[in-house]
């Protein structure tokens, strides 16, 4: 019994003395997860572009919810792209506190739900988070402490929660009542949402199909939906098919998704998941190695709280990236946001080649864990060396370890200040 505790106490010492990892995902994730021979879902800058989405049979008719999008994207997207450089975020902002755009902005709301859901769908049940998953549980050496998704899907919720012991519910996925490591996501989730009572049953009994009917839900709520305040305690769980039939149904409940648009600055709407928020700050602040793949950190509450987590005291924060060309960029932007920031690898090959490079045959080669467990991966070829075999080797320096200042770093070694970058 002695001797259990005592080796209980010693495992539980070394897993202290772990790099915390926190793997953050984005769009670029999500879009990069299935098959890519199959069709994908818009998103970032093509999100309004109705000539992709007229290509994709489950979002060729527009449900009743989002019809009012159809007659608005063509200018809204070519407003997007001529006048914004292509950044939606940027027009969602220019548009927010225009009282006639607010019709807009609901619907924007439900569409996204249903574009989400769909994307789902295609994605197929083999994702590359399935595979990244898989990988990080065999690994000793990495300790995941949280998972941060700004997506809305639950294409990564799907294949995470059941390796790590998470229920279908928002307290679950924090950690409120069970152990190890979070799923959280800031801007919410398509399958969540809260119910509100509509204040005028009466005048909704008047109309006869759905498509009127639902019309007029969304105008009598609109205030509580462009400004909800969510409880966790508020939030329910749906699939596609159950919110829809809210909807549409004769009954006075409107569900409201549970996620929030993209915009830069989500300062309008940052009280609508307090706790999700708070979550999202405490596992940034205890993080040893940020991980983020497929995601650019541009919106202003992220880099609000990194920047905090990398100027207040003297615990090293590493931040890694892995993406398509503006891989490199991204990373060293994040960095040079606090003077205790160290650079980590970048890796420019996307999502897909990044998991292939996990589990190829050569992976001894091209990743390492540095220190107590700083995960580093390279971009390789296979080439011949000089013994005419063929090797693994890196290649450009998109996924060159870190830094040697970073190696000294991790051994205990003294750096000179401010290096790293």
């Amino acid at each position: 019994m002695i001797w259990a505790y005592l080796l209980e106490v010693g495992y539980n010492s070394v897993m202290k003395e772990k790099v915390k990892t926190v793997l953050i995902f984005g769009a670029g994730a999500s879009y990069d997860c299935g098959n890519p021979t199959k069709i994908r879902i818009p998103m970032s800058r093509d999100i309004y572009n109705m000539g992709a989405i007229d290509k994709i049979d489950q979002l060729r008719s527009a449900p009743t919810t989002w019809s009012y999008i159809r007659s608005r994207a063509s200018s809204v997207q070519i407003t997007i792209q001529t006048e914004f450089e292509g950044n939606t975020e940027k027009y969602l902002d220019s548009v927010w506190d225009n009282p006639r755009e607010q019709q807009f902005m609901i619907d924007s709301l439900y569409y996204l739900r249903h574009l989400t859901s769909v994307g789902e769908v295609i994605s197929g049940n083999t994702n590359n988070y399935q595979k990244l998953f898989d990988w990080v549980i065999k690994k000793e050496e990495i300790r995941l402490s949280d998972v941060i998704s700004f997506n809305y899907d639950t294409i990564l919720d799907s294949t995470f929660c059941p390796r790590f012991g998470i229920e279908d519910n928002p307290k679950s996925y924090l950690g409120l009542n069970r152990s190890g490591p979070r799923l959280i996501k800031p801007h919410g989730s398509a399958n969540w949402y809260v119910k509100i009572p509509v204040p005028d049953h009466g005048k909704l009994a008047q109309y006869s199909d759905s498509h009127r009917r639902s019309m007029e839900k969304v105008r009598l709520c609109r205030d509580f939906i462009l400004q909800p305040d969510i409880d966790i305690d508020q939030i329910n769980v749906g699939d596609a098919g159950r919110i829809s039939g809210l909807i549409s149904d004769p009954g006075n409940i409107l569900p409201r998704p549970c996620i929030i648009l993209p915009l830069l600055s989500k300062a309008v709407v940052t009280n609508v998941f307090p706790e999700i928020m708070q979550a999202t700050e405490d596992a940034i602040s205890k993080a040893d190695h940020l991980i983020l793949i497929g995601y650019r950190g541009a919106d202003d509450d992220f880099t609000n709280i990194l920047s905090n987590r990398l100027s207040v005291g003297s615990k090293k924060l590493v931040v890694s990236t892995v993406g398509m060309g503006s891989a490199v960029e991204i990373r060293d932007t994040l960095v040079k946001l606090g003077a205790t920031g160290l650079a980590g690898f970048a890796f420019t090959g996307g999502f897909t080649r990044f998991i292939d490079v996990l589990n190829s045959q050569y992976s001894q080669s091209v990743v390492d864990f540095v220190g107590d467990g700083y995960l580093c991966v390279r971009d390789f070829r296979i080439k011949k060396d000089f013994m005419e075999q063929w090797v693994a080797r890196p290649i450009s320096d998109s996924g060159v370890l870190l830094s040697n200042d970073f190696e000294r770093l991790v051994k205990g070694q003294e750096i000179a200040p401010g290096a790293g970058f």
